[in-house]
């Protein structure tokens, strides 16, 4: 192992043991440790698997004498196959209809909070193939008093004249299903269910497919803090996506798909873009067209109304593309050290053979949203 990749080794490494304690004490439990494995186990495994353009023989790299002293204490002695093997075995096809049965909500069935009796219907909604939203929600005093939870079919889509000028209509996802499940506070402090429907007007998914549904895929905190260390690392998201994928034994038991993977780092970038930079972004450009009225700059907001992509030409742009547009290269594989933020210039040539640059674009991801 080159010296390289063992520096980078021992960062990943620190920085899983500040960013993670609660979850690298829990190694010394068995259990927790095959199904919550660190994150410094997996980064670990993935910085320091050999590679094949090595030449080195398939014998020789599962030789113990080529692990590094003290790797396999520090990794508690787990391994990538140990945990797709216990992953694997977790789902069993043959007791499926059973525990179907045996998860199926009953009227006068009581939990203790919200949450849990949420919890409980989503995990029977996995196994039977279908999706759960949150509809009514009563309170009094401050306090949950009644609470609904339906199928994701449910309803239909309200009419809206605007729809018939769309290119490009989404798919109709609402069938007007009436399963649900209806939970009520009692006096005695519990949640009971009053009523329970288990009759679909749609059919329903195999469950081993269900993990592409909405209410099933959820970025746990281990997996945030595997991603994030990914990115810090300088590992592409897909790379740590793969590894995750293998280490839960299947992307079917990973709990998230790879666009779930890229939002949740959209959304951890625009928490780090603090408000005075995007201020002083906006007023760097504001003051650039104060001096020269020819200069442009946009700027696009997201759904909560933060400011996300920005856009900008200069008066020389403007020019140099009025005479060199004819061809021109729009290029995103720039990205800046310190914000990870893809720089998309569009560049072009001059009849010196120089390249000039038209116009910019500084996006916070790689997404159709961003490029439209």
């Amino acid at each position: 192992m080159s010296s390289v990749r063992y520096k980078v080794f021992k960062l990943v490494l620190t920085c899983a043991r500040v960013r993670v304690n609660t979850n690298l004490r829990k190694l010394s439990d068995p259990a927790l440790r095959l199904h919550s494995p660190s994150p410094a186990l997996d980064f670990s495994l993935f910085l320091l698997r050999p590679s094949k353009a090595r030449g080195v023989s398939a014998k020789t790299r599962r030789s113990p004498s080529n692990t590094r002293p003290g790797f396999e204490d520090l990794c508690g002695g787990g391994n990538v196959q140990t945990l797709m093997e216990v992953a694997t075995d977790e789902i069993d096809p043959q007791n499926l209809e059973q525990d179907i049965e045996n998860q199926e909500p009953r009227v006068g069935q009581e939990f203790q909070s919200v949450d849990e009796a949420y919890e409980f219907y989503n995990k029977y909604a996995r196994m039977r193939g279908f999706s759960v939203r949150k509809d009514t929600l009563i309170r009094k005093l401050d306090k949950v008093v009644f609470r609904s939870f339906i199928c994701s079919k449910e309803g239909t889509k309200k009419y809206n004249k605007r729809r018939e000028n769309v290119k490009t209509p989404r798919a109709e996802t609402r069938e007007g299903c009436n399963a649900l499940l209806k939970v009520s506070l009692k006096p005695n402090g519990m949640y009971q269910v009053t009523q329970f429907s288990g009759i679909h007007s749609h059919p329903v998914i195999s469950p081993t497919k269900s993990h592409f549904l909405k209410s099933h895929r959820k970025v746990t905190e281990v997996a945030a803090t595997q991603i994030e260390l990914g990115s810090l690392a300088g590992i592409a998201p897909k790379q740590v996506y793969e590894l995750q994928s293998r280490q839960a034994g299947g992307r079917e038991n990973l709990g998230y798909l790879h666009m779930d993977h890229k939002n949740y780092l959209r959304h951890k970038r625009q928490e780090n873009l603090d408000i005075n930079v995007a201020a002083a972004i906006l007023k760097y450009f504001r003051k650039k067209q104060s001096q020269n009225p020819a200069c442009y700059f946009d700027f696009q907001l997201d759904a909560e109304g933060q400011v996300t992509n920005f856009f900008w030409v200069d008066a020389r742009s403007i020019i140099d593309y009025s005479l060199f547009g004819d061809v021109m290269s729009f290029d995103t594989t720039y990205r800046t050290n310190d914000y990870g933020r893809p720089f998309a210039p569009f560049v072009g040539v001059n009849h010196h053979n120089q390249t000039i640059v038209f116009d910019a674009t500084l996006l916070y991801d790689e997404t159709s949203e961003s490029f439209v």
